[in-house]
């Protein structure tokens, strides 16, 4: 009778062990998923982070580029005017034509000269 309660304590011992081991697995495995869940979710937040940074820089390089070349036309449409007007001065166009030579150094263009 003693050696089959031994035997009965051993089992139940066994089961309850068995028991305590798969509720530690299981919460390991719960822990693991919420940790790879948060995991996942950090990488989404910063992928639309980094989405959003490069949307910005390129918005703004692109405004810059439209700005820059709109004043450069701007510039262009200036000087077309003043080599229209008749009133304009020698000098005027000289620094007009300076400026253009700064700005468009591949292109060749020469001074007036002053015949007065």
């Amino acid at each position: 009778m003693i050696e089959q309660r031994r035997e009965q304590v051993a089992e139940e011992t066994k089961k309850i062990k068995a028991e305590i081991f798969a509720d530690q697995q299981k919460q390991m495995a719960q822990i693991q998923a919420e940790a790879l869940k948060t995991v996942s979710e950090i990488e989404k937040e910063t992928a639309a982070i980094r989405a959003n940074r490069v949307r910005t820089i390129s918005r703004a390089e692109a405004d810059a580029i439209t700005l820059v070349e709109g004043e450069k036309a701007n510039g262009l449409k200036l000087n077309t005017n003043a080599f229209k007007n008749p009133e304009a001065s020698i000098d005027e166009i000289n620094r007009l034509i300076k400026t253009m030579k700064s700005d468009f150094p591949d292109v060749t263009i020469s001074l007036v000269n002053d015949q007065r």
